[in-house]
């Protein structure tokens, strides 16, 4: 009966486990982010924008702003300067909308490309990315020319950062961290009830099979959640393309 009764407690210890390894965790992630010496990535705060059949010219925004009322794929360029330091990159992130990015009238990247995304989707999905800037230094024109999506009638846009790659991955890192460690914790958290539930799979199956599905439901909300976190994205697209290089 003592067996019975300590087996039956092992969930509620490993919830108090849990709670402290959360706590410990995001201690040491508030520790690093405070020792940590690096210079800050610039986040462009506003623009001017240009909208196609609008009857204003040209009109000031702060980021993130949303355009309204729009036809499904409406013109929208983005125009502001930003002061590069040499082979420092850009992140910029789309949302359901092909995009061209220029600097100086040189086009550095496209996003949403047709050829790039399932040919059932009316729409390319989010996607962030660092792009290269191809030597470009000082006072340069960003302009991103977007195209509002066909599923919705509005089109949101958002901050390009730019910084040395450092600067950038603890920029993003500070911005999504929320998201990022928790997502990382229903990760750890599923791992965990599920390798319990195994243990407990010989002595009461009632308890293994309670443990398992919340187990197997931490560790599926966890891969969602770091699935839609920026940071994730932005860490496996540089990790591809080192891999891309290398090979």
């Amino acid at each position: 009966m003592k067996k019975i009764s300590a087996i039956r407690n092992i969930p509620y210890l490993t919830i108090i486990l849990l709670t402290l390894i959360c706590i410990l965790l995001l201690s040491s992630k508030n520790m690093i982010m405070s020792q940590a010496s690096y210079p800050e990535a610039t986040i462009v705060s506003s623009a001017y924008a240009v909208v196609e059949g609008s009857d204003s010219d040209k009109e000031e925004i702060t980021f993130p702003h949303t355009f309204k009322h729009l036809s499904p794929r409406t013109h929208v360029t983005v125009t502001t300067h930003i002061n590069l330091n040499k082979d420092d990159p850009i992140y910029i992130k789309t949302v359901y909308s092909p995009a061209k990015v220029y600097l100086d009238d040189d086009l550095i990247y496209e996003f949403g490309r047709a050829e790039n995304y399932p040919s059932y989707m009316k729409d390319p999905a989010t996607e962030g990315y660092l792009i290269g800037t191809d030597g470009h230094s000082g006072d340069t024109e960003l302009r991103i020319e977007y195209l509002s999506p066909v599923t919705r009638s509005s089109l949101t846009v958002y901050s390009p950062i730019y910084g040395a790659y450092k600067s950038l991955f603890f920029t993003l890192l500070k911005l999504n961290k929320w998201s990022f460690f928790i997502a990382l914790l229903e990760l750890a958290a599923g791992v965990l009830f599920i390798f319990i539930s195994l243990m407990l799979l010989y002595y009461d199956k009632e308890v293994c099979k309670m443990i398992f599905h919340f187990g197997f439901f931490s560790l599926m909300a966890g891969m969602w959640s770091i699935g839609e976190c920026n940071y994730t994205g932005v860490i496996v697209k540089t990790l591809h393309c080192c891999i891309c290089v290398l090979l």
